[in-house]
């Protein structure tokens, strides 16, 4: 006999979504408003600052400003964190899968580390190549989105998306 909470059809996958600009994220998370989403976890990541010359001041302003549009955008507000990657630099972070980037392993953030944000997108069951070439669009100042949800509410985002 199966039991109906496990069918395939109830099972979870992730949607990793990259955007160059910030209004395409503001864009997607509008779209995701309407849907019957309250099943999705949502992640949003990117570089606080992605010019290297910024100093800390600016980091801080970066930091304040992404906050407050976060909080246009994610009623209630979502969590928000930032780390520094030795490979990608400063980053934030903010929504369900922060607490996964923030994770101290021997006194040391997990996305702080040379492979914490691979083995994290690895460990959320996104392939070697796709976690390789989400990781150089972060590092090169792209946007990413994190989505954990049914395949129902992925597929009518991803049709939305197009």
């Amino acid at each position: 006999m199966t039991n109906p909470e496990f069918s395939i059809d109830k099972q979870k996958r992730i949607l990793l979504k990259a955007f160059a600009e910030f209004k395409e994220v503001e864009k997607t998370i509008k779209i995701l408003q309407p849907i019957d989403a309250k099943n999705l976890q949502i992640s949003v990541l990117g570089q606080l600052a992605p010019n290297k010359n910024n100093n800390e001041k600016t980091l801080k302003y970066s930091e304040d400003e992404l906050k407050a549009q976060f909080e246009e955008l994610f009623k209630p507000s979502l969590d928000f964190g930032t780390i520094s990657n030795p490979e990608i630099g400063t980053i934030f972070i903010l929504g369900a899968f922060m607490p996964m980037f923030l994770q101290e392993i021997n006194g040391t953030k997990l996305g702080s580390m040379s492979m914490g944000p691979y083995g994290i997108l690895r460990g959320l069951g996104i392939d070697q190549e796709r976690a390789t070439n989400y990781l150089k669009a972060l590092t090169n100042g792209r946007y990413l989105i994190i989505i954990r949800g049914y395949d129902k509410e992925l597929n009518i985002l991803e049709e939305k998306l197009r």
